[in-house]
């Protein structure tokens, strides 16, 4: 196992109009599985890159175990890669595909093969070794290069998207496969993808990445629940987070959030001595609809229904705002007039400048306390 951390670390290419990597310092603990997240051109493919001594860093630091290795070649740094493309060679059999760093390292056919033998039991492929990449499915494929790297028993894994290939179901499989797999060999899986299913399920810490930066490090539940500014409430999430503009006000004593026909009243909050500005961020699954009018909400219609399997959403608009709800399933219809309130957990606010999540101080009168229900007018 190994600790493997960033120290201020740039990537830039020549010529670019931005760096690829923007000044990062960045800490992947011992025998966790991190998940690296991010759009194309986010800079996640060129942090693994880089921690596999594939591309030079421009400046800063590569520490693994606080060893500096910034300028040790691929092949003499204790990783091992594996990648989207699987990248086995044609000619050879799996058998020799999984073998072929331990004969690059001298170990002799008996031992190599024992050795091979034993990665593929782990891995489920015994009786497939005699076969080549061609007559081996893409599921299969991808089990020999893992077991390449395996092989090695090497103190960090670098995965670049080695399942975006597969179909959806042996994604699901392969995903239980690789926790399986991590929690037996213990060691430091770094993994890149850009799927946040992929990270959801896999990983014990996210790290979600846009234009070259780091925009969170957490836990997954974390990173959804409490995301850090708005790229990342709107990247992660299987539907977009609703936002609405507006300001935070004090009425009657109380804060409140007003953004035209929307209001909000914040029990837990204390008032402002004068509005803040704020962008509201609210998941489908915090927005509440009823058929039936009810206390302080707001009237909607629904103009579109969609199943994202298993759930199902609506889009309803209120006033000139459009909000997407996660809905009992075929209970509305596009149309229906409801009424709309929002659950009060799920309430978060950003700045509208910046897009940073802004903490606000709680009320006295309520110690703290997480509110029992948000007020929607």
């Amino acid at each position: 196992m190994a600790e493997v951390r960033l120290d201020r670390v740039v990537k830039r290419y020549p010529k670019a109009a931005a760096d690829a990597l923007c000044e990062t310092s960045l800490t992947f603990e011992d025998g966790l599985f991190t998940c690296v997240l991010g759009p194309s051109g986010s800079g996640k493919s060129t942090v693994l890159k880089l921690l596999a001594g594939i591309e030079d860093v421009t400046s800063g630091r590569i520490l693994m175990d606080g060893l500096d290795v910034t300028n040790v070649t691929p092949e003499r740094r204790d990783v091992a890669m594996v990648f989207q493309s699987y990248g086995l060679y044609p000619h050879m059999t799996a058998r020799d595909n999984i073998g072929f760093p331990l004969m690059l390292r001298g170990m002799n056919k008996p031992d190599r093969y024992a050795r091979v033998g034993e990665v593929a039991e782990m891995l489920g492929i015994g009786g497939l070794l005699d076969r080549h990449p061609r007559a081996l499915s893409g599921g299969e494929r991808q089990r020999v290069a893992l077991g390449r790297a395996i092989v090695r028993k090497p103190k960090v894994f670098l995965l670049d998207e080695p399942i975006s290939n597969l179909d959806a179901n042996l994604r699901a499989t392969t995903r239980e496969e690789l926790k399986r797999i991590h929690q037996q060999l213990r060691a430091t899986f770094i993994y890149v993808t850009h799927d946040q299913d992929d990270a959801e399920a896999m990983g014990d810490r996210v790290v979600v990445m846009a234009r070259g930066d780091v925009q969170q490090v957490d836990t997954p539940g974390a990173i959804y629940r409490r995301p850090a500014n708005r790229f990342v409430a709107s990247f992660v999430g299987r539907l977009p987070m609703n936002f609405i503009p507006g300001e935070i006000v004090a009425v009657d004593g109380r804060a409140r959030f007003e953004s035209g026909v929307i209001g909000v009243e914040l029990r837990d909050q204390d008032p402002p001595a004068s509005p803040v500005p704020v962008v509201l961020g609210v998941r489908p699954e915090g927005v509440r609809v009823a058929r039936d009018p009810q206390p302080a909400s707001v009237t909607g219609h629904v103009t579109l229904t969609e199943v994202v399997a298993p759930d199902e959403y609506a889009t309803i608009a209120v006033a000139e705002r459009t909000l997407r709800v996660r809905v009992p399933p075929e209970e509305l219809a596009v149309g229906d007039e409801v009424s709309v309130t929002f659950a009060p957990s799920y309430l978060l606010f950003f700045d509208p400048e910046n897009g940073e999540r802004i903490t606000f101080p709680t009320d006295a009168r309520t110690g703290g306390a997480a509110p029992r229900e948000a007020v929607a007018r």
